[in-house]
């Protein structure tokens, strides 16, 4: 499988949100990952998103884990084309891509460090 990433390293908080935009916008297709360093900025973010007509679903370890199974099944049915999650979160996820058949997609990782 393999991955694609981008890191954003030593960005203002107002240039990363404006650059993961640009990313989501200009950048690779769906399905992309964004990880972010804290339960609440990935609620934040996700939610924001969303609200950009961003289809979003949201993983961490403060939901519960029939609310992280049902976005994760979302993600992966295309339902929901971003999924923003904690980096700890992060490291379950791809294992449940590699479960699938070796010709599905891999999503895109975008790394955010959201507050």
């Amino acid at each position: 499988l393999k991955m694609e990433q981008e890191r954003l390293l030593l960005l203002k908080e107002n240039q990363k949100k404006e650059r993961l935009m640009e990313l989501l916008t200009n950048g690779p297709p769906p399905p992309i990952i964004v990880f972010c360093n804290g339960k609440k900025g990935c609620d934040v973010l996700a939610k924001s998103l969303d609200r950009q007509g961003f289809p979003t679903a949201t993983i961490h370890s403060g939901k519960d884990q029939a609310t992280r199974e049902l976005a994760i099944e979302g993600f992966k049915s295309g339902e929901k084309e971003i999924l923003v999650a904690t980096d700890i979160a992060g490291r379950g996820i791809i294992a449940a891509f590699e479960d699938e058949d070796a010709t599905a997609q891999v999503p895109t990782a975008a790394w955010v460090a959201a507050t």
